[in-house]
């Protein structure tokens, strides 16, 4: 891909500046709801669930990778587009991993560094980032691009290749589309299983009202029957 001129990279800067405004205008009309599914994992088989745990696995070697390179390096200056990352296997011998996370851990290590700089300005005593023993959440940041749903029982995510059955999203399937918009989602590691947090948004009035059952074949609400 080319080199963007100074003139494009202006102008795709203040397309992007533009769209955030105007979301955050459409997020005043708008209430942020977070509904938690299960994913079910004895539909996978168990080289798949090795996949699944070894996700959580990699964004811990990302992470503390990460905050090695900061020891003598600005953040900024981290390549997110390197295709592997180093760990150690059970043995403790060193292995390279295929890496799609990087992106999304170096998003997150970016976005707690900001917080922390926020908590020190306003005279809160902070520290640093630590290393991680474990990594419970993995952040996926678009809907229809990250992750995406095929029906009220699937959901695709970018980073496993086969879709994963889950339980749980009747609580907000039933919204239509006009009234719910899927943003961001989050894949968590959680002492009783997987899930993904998704969060939405909705129109504000909507709170208590109630909906029909939608059909999963149309994504239309199913007339009441005679």
């Amino acid at each position: 891909m080319l080199n963007m001129t100074e003139a494009e990279r202006l102008e795709k800067n203040n397309r992007i500046r533009e769209k955030g405004k105007q979301t955050r205008e459409k997020r005043k009309s708008q209430f942020c709801r977070v509904y938690r599914v299960k994913i079910d994992i004895s539909h996978l088989n168990e080289a798949q669930k090795e996949h699944l745990k070894m996700l959580f696995v990699e964004a811990k070697w990302l992470y503390n990778d990460a905050l090695t390179f900061m020891k003598d390096h600005d953040i900024n200056e981290y390549d997110t587009k390197v295709v592997t990352v180093h760990g150690l296997d059970k043995d403790r011998n060193p292995v390279l991993h295929p890496s799609v996370l990087r992106p999304s851990v170096i998003a997150g290590i970016k976005s707690s560094l900001k917080a922390l700089s926020s908590l020190k300005k306003n005279s809160h005593k902070v520290g640093g980032l630590r290393y991680k023993s474990e990594y419970a959440s993995i952040n996926l940041k678009q809907h229809k691009i990250t992750y995406r749903f095929y029906d009220e029982n699937h959901i695709g995510i970018q980073v496993f290749s086969k879709s994963l059955k889950i339980r749980g999203a009747n609580q907000f399937w039933n919204i239509p589309n006009l009234n719910l918009e899927l943003a961001n989602a989050k894949l968590l590691n959680l002492p009783d299983g997987y899930y993904i947090a998704i969060t939405t948004y909705q129109n504000k009035g909507c709170e208590k009202k109630k909906y029909k059952p939608v059909s999963v074949r149309t994504g239309e609400e199913e007339a009441d029957e005679q």
